[in-house]
């Protein structure tokens, strides 16, 4: 990515030693997903991350980047917004296809949401493992209320989209 020229915001990484500060802003989630997308997902495909906390200016950078260079639409959903990154341009619109690729303590949250719930079905409410249990509702209803958020606004996108046609 440097021959290309990419080079990292180095004022964003939060460590005084310079030697560390490239490595720790190579770790950062959306970079290990949006590779994770590139090496995984069918060529042209778009990739889609959702995430539990702001992104950073860096992994922006990196992102508008990315997508100039391979050729592919991705999107982000962070704490705040939607991130559309299309050849170089960034727009903050919901996208139209579901996500490929969840992060962090939201995609942990959704699976054991997941893994109560088949177990609720298979076996009733009685005995159920403690590891899939909440210790209040906010735990339970958080990952949800993000993912109906985001349906939200892709909805009122779509709608939007269809009487501007």
């Amino acid at each position: 990515m440097n021959r290309e020229g990419y080079s990292n915001k180095m004022r964003y990484a939060l460590i005084n030693a310079d030697d560390m500060k490239e490595v720790l802003l190579c770790g950062h989630s959306e970079k290990l997903a949006m590779a994770f997308g590139i090496l995984n997902l069918v060529p042209g495909r778009t990739v889609r991350v959702t995430k539990n906390l702001r992104v950073c200016e860096d992994c922006h950078e990196m992102r508008k980047f990315m997508s100039k260079t391979t050729g592919r639409e991705n999107v982000l959903r962070d704490s705040n917004r939607f991130h559309h990154f299309k050849d170089e341009f960034w727009k903050q619109i919901p996208p139209s296809e579901p996500y490929c690729v969840i992060l962090g303590d939201v995609r942990d949250k959704l699976y054991n949401i997941r893994e109560r719930a088949r177990y609720l079905l298979a076996n009733g409410s009685s005995e159920i493992p403690e590891e899939t249990t909440f210790t209040n509702v906010e735990q339970f209803l958080e990952p949800l209320e993000l993912c109906y958020r985001s349906l939200l606004e892709v909805i009122i996108y779509w709608k939007m989209m269809s009487n501007n046609v």
